[in-house]
């Protein structure tokens, strides 16, 4: 807020010294030689997800408590929003859907997803759809799927948004023609064409490429007979529907 309304602290914010510093404090190396500024402030808005601390276990798996959100309870309780006097908003709820990679886990509740931090134990930030809100979809967030670098998510209105977690913001929205509401998804690491799969409610099964473009149709509608759990194994992508099993090969 001072940095808006005081000049000389603005120009501050934008001094590359700054934020170079930051780079090694945090990365523990310094930055590159071509790194601007305002490349340095963005890679550094998630500094907390580069941390060691983030990839290291905890020292013991058995403390581990993932019970809600709301008003101290679980995680929710420290360093984001689980205040105990806070006014209970629409966003919140009981957890419907849940992903981790590496120390991060994703948690959704309603239409909210939040990432946490398992060392930490404390919320990061709540993720936000285009507009400014932190509902990502209506209908609800059904399913999640994470990694290094993108959070998947699908819910009950059809679609599927791919967020760039290093850019906090969504590079993707995808919603395939008159899709069900999502039942699972799952981001891919083996595939050279397609980056995710997703499978709805009317028994279609898709690949879909990093721009949101559709890759395959794997399996078409079939009302009546929904997907289950989706898996990957290597190259290979595992579904079943009914009483068939599935391998595709990715």
């Amino acid at each position: 807020v001072m940095a808006a309304v005081a000049k000389p602290l603005r120009a501050l914010c934008n001094d590359r010294s700054l934020w170079a510093a930051e780079h090694v404090r945090v990365f523990g190396e310094a930055a590159a030689d071509g790194a601007d500024a305002a490349y340095l402030q963005r890679l550094l808005r998630r500094s907390e997800g580069a941390m060691e601390g983030w990839r290291q276990r905890p020292a013991d798996e058995n403390d581990l408590e993932f019970t809600g959100h709301v008003h101290g309870e679980g995680w929710g309780g420290g360093g984001g929003g689980g205040e105990g006097g806070r006014r209970r908003g629409k966003e919140e709820g009981a957890v419907r859907a849940l992903a981790a990679h590496d120390g991060l886990v994703a948690s959704a509740d309603g239409a909210c997803v939040r990432l946490w931090s398992v060392e930490g134990r404390k919320r990061i930030l709540t993720l936000k759809a285009q507009n400014g809100r932190p509902e990502l979809h209506g209908g609800g967030v059904t399913c999640l799927d994470i990694d290094a670098d993108q959070l998947l998510s699908g819910g009950g209105d059809g679609a599927l948004h791919i967020y760039d977690l290093a850019e906090d913001e969504i590079s993707a929205s995808i919603r395939g023609i008159a899709a069900g509401a999502g039942s699972d998804c799952l981001l891919l690491r083996g595939s050279a064409r397609a980056r995710a799969v997703s499978s709805d409610t009317t028994g279609c099964v898709r690949l879909w490429d990093a721009a949101g473009g559709e890759v395959a149709e794997l399996l078409p509608r079939a009302p009546g007979l929904m997907p289950v759990p989706l898996s990957v194994s290597g190259e290979r992508l595992l579904a079943a529907r009914g009483r068939q099993a599935f391998i595709f090969d990715l």
